[in-house]
């Protein structure tokens, strides 16, 4: 049976990447893109996705926001509740494997390997 839980979109990054490191040595950054929809006059989709360990490390130092990128990985839904209203929330988060600058020189899957 295939894993079928794995993800792939292209957009630009809307917001500068926020890296957090973890006393355990573990680091994440955290970062958002922007999905055109099929219709210029609709919203685009902003998901938010978050890279671990040396991809983390390797996002952190080149993306920027504009640049487009095609994101493959995996969804987790987290939920919460929300301090103020006392309701149940909750947004979907993509766990980010590979990662293709388009408008750069190099592939970031490719610099994290090095």
């Amino acid at each position: 049976m295939t894993y079928t839980n794995v993800h792939e979109f292209t957009g630009r990054v809307s917001n500068s990447p926020e890296t957090k490191y973890f006393s355990s040595s573990k680091v994440v950054t955290k970062f958002s893109v922007a999905v055109k929809r099929p219709y210029a006059s609709e919203e685009p989709i902003y998901h938010t996705c978050e890279a671990w360990g040396k991809l983390a490390e390797t996002v952190a130092n080149f993306l920027e926001i504009g640049k487009v990128i095609t994101v493959q990985g995996e969804m987790k839904v987290e939920s919460w509740t929300d301090k103020n209203t006392g309701e149940m929330r909750s947004k979907a988060v993509f766990i980010v494997s590979k990662l293709d600058m388009l408008t750069g020189a190099k592939k970031i899957s490719e610099l994290a390997a090095v």
